[in-house]
């Protein structure tokens, strides 16, 4: 079996960041932890507060700072009425992306499992799955800018 050692390593720093993910999952819901960081011409902001993971790129920062940590109590978080807790915002300014934790666990566990898969798949089934994929990215395009 080739690159068994390096599946396993894969393996291990995924489910130790599951791990990791998990406790600050439980955490968001007491505390609003916040991280800032600027770039050239952009501010980022990576949130983490009542069950999501909140990434804000701004223009014009609000706090010109080079990298910033700071975590709060959490009386009352708003969020939009979103299904299944994803939203995304885009305005001139600012981009706004939330995410559930359980959306960015279920991705590192798929990228836990995937090196052990043996799937084969023809050419036929491929360019089908492709078909789809393409379709459900232009309806969400289509609704988009509805």
């Amino acid at each position: 079996m080739r690159f068994r050692k390096l599946r396993i390593a894969l393996s291990v720093v995924c489910s130790v960041a599951c791990v990791l993910l998990i406790a600050l999952w439980v955490r968001s819901y007491g505390t609003w932890d916040r991280l800032f960081w600027t770039g050239k011409n952009n501010g980022h902001q990576l949130n983490s507060m009542s069950g999501h993971v909140i990434l804000v790129i701004a223009e014009r920062p609000k706090q010109p700072v080079p990298f910033y940590v700071a975590n709060t109590p959490i009386e009352d978080a708003g969020f939009a009425g979103n299904i299944f807790g994803f939203y995304f915002e885009h305005s001139p300014n600012v981009l706004r992306l939330e995410l559930p934790f359980w959306f960015t666990l279920l991705g590192i566990v798929a990228t836990a499992t995937a090196p052990w898969w043996r799937l084969r798949f023809s050419l036929r089934t491929l360019l089908i799955a492709m078909t789809f994929v393409a379709v459900l990215l232009g309806l969400a395009v289509y609704a988009a800018q509805r």
